[in-house]
């Protein structure tokens, strides 16, 4: 058994996969996920988190098992994410006022590594990058939803993880997100965000 969150893996042909969390289970994942992934074949597969159709929040991601070997395997996942500011009714007043003039597009990409060393145990290292843009009034880099969910954020970063698989179909999980860079795209410039606001564990 292998997971595909955050590895090189995906589903199988016509295989479904359905993922419910909240308050922010990872990043990109914005106060709920209500995932749903489809195995179309040949190491691809597509996704989408439904719960984000709800906020004005809409996406769609790719991903592609292309290196499949006995010992090491590697992956590549791409995206598009569209916000729509005036239809984020969930932010508190102060953040729903700012996000209200703006929308904002991202594209993420990862390039994903993963390895079986034994059956119990998996290895994964991503190393990844997401564009993103505003448009309508700039964002403020103290108080946006986008980008505190990284969502409206330019990052380049690292992802190493690992994952100890106790029984069928269960495992513990350890990841982190590293960021190299990280910078909020206002009109004129991209404003870089620090280390310790951007990391994730």
């Amino acid at each position: 058994q292998v997971s595909t969150r955050h590895s090189a893996y995906t589903l199988p042909a016509r295989f479904w996969s359905f993922e419910v969390g909240a308050l922010g289970v990872g990043s990109g994942d914005v106060v709920a996920l209500m995932g749903v992934t489809y195995g179309l074949g040949a190491g691809l597969e597509v996704s989408a988190n439904f719960a984000h159709f709800s906020v004005g929040l809409f996406n769609l991601d790719t991903g592609f098992h292309f290196i499949d070997t006995r010992y090491f395997d590697l992956g590549a996942r791409l995206g598009a994410w569209y916000g729509h500011g005036k239809w984020y009714w969930i932010a508190d007043p102060l953040a729903k006022k700012l996000v209200s003039k703006l929308d904002v597009f991202s594209v993420p990409l990862e390039l994903t590594a993963s390895s079986m060393p034994a059956p119990w145990l998996e290895l994964d290292f991503g190393l990844a990058y997401s564009y993103a843009t505003f448009f309508g009034s700039s964002p403020s880099t103290e108080s946006t939803p986008y980008a505190d969910s990284q969502i409206g954020l330019m990052l380049f970063f690292l992802r190493p993880g690992a994952r100890v698989f106790v029984a069928d179909h269960t495992a513990f999980e350890l990841s982190t997100k590293l960021p190299l860079y990280s910078a909020v795209p206002l009109d004129d410039e991209n404003r870089t965000v620090p280390f310790k606001r951007t990391w994730t564990l």
